[in-house]
């Protein structure tokens, strides 16, 4: 009876210990499926970011080209080559995005900028915005990271608009050339693709009052708005009353604004991404280390076990030997010898 209660208490042991590390292992796959969600999260961040730069880098070369077109120079040729370079770099950073078509198209129009065989209203808007930059920012926008990154994604379609206005002026400025319809009506088509950023996905009140000290999207489009209706009034007999240098100035701080509020959230996205990815590593690891503990506990408890019950079966063995030899005994061996395995026993 005693040997059976033994057993019982042997097994719900063994039982506790095996649940105990099924517990663990479960929690250790479960935290390990979080993890690798943020991982894969903080990836497609970093990557965003740097697609980000990319943009910005592929904006700066549409304005070096135009500038190149407008006016042939050696001066614009290194200037427009020292960009091309930056988006060279910039590219080799995006190789998981698989850029190869938007990368092909950049090269041919390249050369087409090169040879000064190509218009600017298709440089501008057909090859760099419909057919790289739009494309790009439609890749990163399917990454569906938050909410968030709308308004980050509002803010990068905003300063590609700019961009586009601020290289036609360019080409318009230094032609010093009278618009004609056509110009106008490009001018007008960049100007209806505008969509100023909203940031009606934001939460975070505190965020929300420190983007309004940057942008006031009154404030915002007044930046411009008089030196635009000056360049238009002039738009007949190409006697402009500013130079692109004053118009870059401008359109400059409205890009900067942009960039700036852009990176606050960026920043504190990727901030919360890495947080959340360090956090949920500790505590994988911490569960991987108390499945590694209660696995030894289970081994070892597997282990004494076995050793008591080759205990047991040993005394067993030896009770049926003495039992043998007890046959030939007088009364007081057999007394001493029952003494001998009744206190083996109790051990």
């Amino acid at each position: 009876m005693k040997l059976f209660y033994k057993k019982i208490i042997a097994v719900l042991v063994i039982l506790a210990i095996t649940i105990s590390l099924g517990y663990s292992i479960y929690h250790v796959f479960m935290k390990y499926q979080i993890y690798q969600n943020f991982e894969n999260k903080l990836q497609k961040r970093e990557l965003f970011n740097t697609a980000n730069n990319l943009l910005k880098s592929l904006e700066k070369e549409r304005l070096r080209s135009i500038l190149y077109i407008t006016v042939p120079n050696q001066h614009n040729l290194d200037k427009l080559n020292q960009e091309r370079r930056k988006v060279n770099l910039q590219i080799k950073k995006t190789k998981q995005l698989q850029l190869t078509k938007e990368i092909n198209e950049l090269l041919e129009v390249r050369k087409k900028i090169d040879t000064l065989s190509l218009n600017y209203q298709p440089l501008i808007y057909d090859i760099f915005h419909r057919n790289i930059s739009n494309k790009i920012i439609l890749t990163i926008e399917n990454f569906k990271l938050s909410k968030n990154t709308q308004s980050e994604l509002q803010l990068i379609r905003l300063r590609e608009n700019i961009n586009m206005e601020e290289s036609f002026i360019a080409f318009i400025l230094g032609k010093k050339m009278a618009m004609k319809n056509n110009d106008l009506l490009f001018w007008e088509k960049i100007l209806d693709l505008r969509q100023l950023a909203t940031f009606n996905s934001l939460k975070d009140k505190t965020l929300l009052s420190n983007i309004k000290d940057i942008y006031n999207i009154n404030n915002f489009s007044k930046l411009l708005e008089e030196t635009r209706v000056g360049l238009f009034i002039s738009t007949k007999d190409g006697k402009y009353p500013i130079s692109f240098t004053q118009w870059f100035t401008k359109s400059s701080k409205q890009k900067n604004k942009i960039n700036h509020i852009q990176k606050l959230l960026a920043d504190l996205h990727t901030n919360y991404l890495r947080n959340e990815f360090l956090a949920h590593e500790g505590q994988m690891y911490r569960f991987i280390v108390i499945s590694l503990l209660i696995f030894i506990l289970l081994f070892l408890t597997l282990l004494l076990l076995r050793i008591f019950q080759k205990m047991n079966q040993e005394q067993v063995i030896l009770k049926n030997t003495v039992k043998e030899i007890e046959v030939d005994l007088d009364e007081n061996k057999k007394r001493e010898i029952k003494e001998i395995l009744t206190h083996n026993s109790s051990v």
